[in-house]
């Protein structure tokens, strides 16, 4: 009975060329009642655990599958995205109806228990039915994007006696701000506060904090995009550790903080220092985009110790960071147990830097997958460092990311690199082609390597021809980056004939824009595309996107590439970048 469901079920999804994985998740819109049904059938048959509707018209048929969530025992977490935008605007009437479904949806009492609403204005009259649905909902979690809702709303959301997490984002900030936050300030069973690009200044900050009851025992804060500066930062901070009742400094449940882009200076680095000093559990931290400041990123290093062995996941990219406080910072976490990404682009690692990244991070560190490092003012002088770091490496390094580092990428530390890297960025580091050799080499012993850039560097044709020859076996390459190089035309042609010509094996994404192929190499890039496709070599190679610019080869290449597109059609998009 359950495999002929599932049939049925599995049809109906074809029937109406719909998506759906093993994953059990549905993202559609509403355009007629006939896939309306098919939705709802799929709902009914616990076929779906995951939907999402976007851009869903008013009326019936969306107003269906909304009573078919709430009537599903498998369902956990619903989308919901009308169709209004500033080109599409609906009426009163429609607007109320929208919000009629939404109420339908999240009466479930059953299984659902996130849901997120986009675009969608829920003014004060609407309090009355969320509330009336909420209250028999398990519903844990709620997002709501883009519109901010009204306080009654807010307050309205507290009928859910599950609900545990609440998250708002839109581009500007409210009108009601105060009342907003004012009605979020007391929430007994808050453990999930996500608030980003709200506009949320200092007074803001002051009056999230005057909250004890939900800040006491918040596990995940987001705040990301705000404003709220030094005095919004020191504001939340004292709401979080200070005990109201003894004027105590306390420790916090805090897993995850999030305070990107606040405008936070050396004063907010310092307070963001004493909050970590009191999070023995913080798994997560983002400050990234802040004016910190060398000084404060020390006292920050140093505070790390106490989330030593639980912190998995840290960014302080373009936080003013020196080498001072990246050596803090690496030394404070060194031998952790779970860290498996750290993010510190756009800062200026130095020596210092680099060394404890070495000694304390690289050797010592056994969970470390992504490492970011770009743009760090790092050179050759630093590069036997960090590839002795690469090469006692204790981890199984996943991501590097060594961009805008000029000279960095050295022969010797290609070597070094671990063929259980997966992305390889070396955009900008002045590789040549010595490196391209070294380059070639790991590709070739590499199983893993999904991803490899190398635009914006000084290889030359014999570099292309060997890449090319390197890359078209390899079974895990999916996107090479070979932009602004000086391949010119004797690389375009051993592109074209390694590369588009079906003889990859794994390769998708192809980019080389900028290299001086000139008029005659662009229309044998595009000629060897038309040829894979005629001669249904194409069959064979998994190349989707190559991309090319009219830098290279003027109008008669614009006009080859668009020749041959007219051609290829959707089988590979060959693009013409201006």
């Amino acid at each position: 009975m359950a495999e002929t469901q599932q049939e049925e079920a599995t049809g109906l999804v074809n029937a109406a060329s719909f998506i759906t994985n093993s994953s059990r998740v549905l993202e559609c819109n509403v355009p007629s009642p006939s896939h309306a049904n098919t939705i709802a059938s799929l709902i009914f048959a616990g076929e779906i655990e995951q939907l999402m509707l976007e851009k869903v018209l008013c009326g019936r048929p969306a107003l269906r599958i909304c009573e078919a969530v709430a009537a599903s025992c498998t369902i956990r977490s619903f989308s919901f995205e009308p169709k209004i935008s500033y080109i599409y605007t609906v009426s009163a009437g429609e607007r109320k109806l929208f919000v009629e479904m939404l109420a339908a949806a999240i009466a479930n009492h059953g299984s659902l228990r996130e849901v997120t609403v986009t675009d969608l204005p829920l003014l004060a009259e609407d309090a009355k039915a969320l509330s009336q649905s909420l209250s028999s909902s398990s519903l844990e979690a709620i997002t709501v994007r883009f519109v901010p809702p009204a306080p009654k709303v807010i307050s309205a959301l507290r009928t859910a006696k599950n609900l545990r997490s609440i998250a708002m984002e839109w581009d500007s900030a409210p009108r009601k701000q105060p009342a907003l936050l004012s009605s979020l300030a007391d929430w007994p069973r808050l453990d999930r506060l996500v608030l980003c690009w709200l506009g949320i200044d200092a007074a803001g900050g002051k009056a999230l904090a005057s909250g004890e009851l939900w800040l006491a025992g918040i596990r995940a804060l987001n705040l990301d995009g705000n404003k709220l500066g030094d005095e919004g930062v020191k504001e939340v901070v004292d709401g979080l550790l200070l005990d109201k009742f003894g004027g105590k400094r306390r420790e916090v449940a805090l897993r995850e903080l999030d305070l990107a882009e606040n405008s936070i200076y050396s004063e907010g680095g310092e307070a963001i220092a004493e909050l970590v000093r009191h999070s023995p559990h913080l798994e997560r931290l983002r400050i990234s985009h802040n004016h910190i400041g060398d000084a404060s990123g020390t006292a920050l290093g140093e505070s790390l110790r106490t989330c030593r062995h639980t912190l998995r996941w840290i960014d302080v990219d373009s936080c003013e960071l020196g080498s001072q406080s990246i050596a803090s910072i690496c030394r404070s976490l060194s031998g952790a147990k779970v860290l498996s990404q750290i993010s510190m682009s756009n800062n200026q690692a130095g020596t210092e830097g680099v060394k404890a990244l070495t000694q304390d991070l690289l050797l010592r560190s056994r969970a470390m997958e992504t490492l970011l490092v770009d743009e760090n003012g790092l050179s050759a002088v630093h590069a036997e460092s960090l590839a002795a770091g690469l090469r006692g490496s204790r981890g199984a390094l996943r991501l590097l990311n060594l961009c805008r580092n000029k000279g960095i990428a050295t022969a010797e530390l290609i070597a070094a690199l671990p063929t259980s890297l997966e992305e390889l960025w070396l955009a900008d580091c002045g590789v040549g082609d010595e490196e391209a050799r070294a380059i070639v080499e790991f590709l070739r012993r590499s199983r893993c390597i999904r991803k490899l850039c190398l635009s914006r560097n000084v290889l030359h044709s014999d570099s292309a021809k060997a890449l090319a020859e390197a890359a078209a076996p390899s079974r895990s390459l999916e996107e090479l980056y070979l932009s602004d190089n000086v391949l010119g035309e004797q690389g375009a042609i051993a592109i074209a004939a390694e590369l588009v010509r079906g003889k990859c094996r794994g390769l998708r994404e192809l980019s080389i824009m900028r290299i001086g192929m000139g008029k005659k190499g662009v229309e044998i890039i595009a000629q060897a595309a038309v040829e894979a496709k005629e001669n249904f070599i194409g069959r064979l190679s998994t190349l989707k996107s190559i991309a090319t610019s009219a830098v290279d080869g003027g109008v008669a290449g614009r006009n080859a590439i668009k020749c041959a597109s007219l051609i290829l059609g959707s089988a590979l998009h060959l693009l013409c970048y201006e």
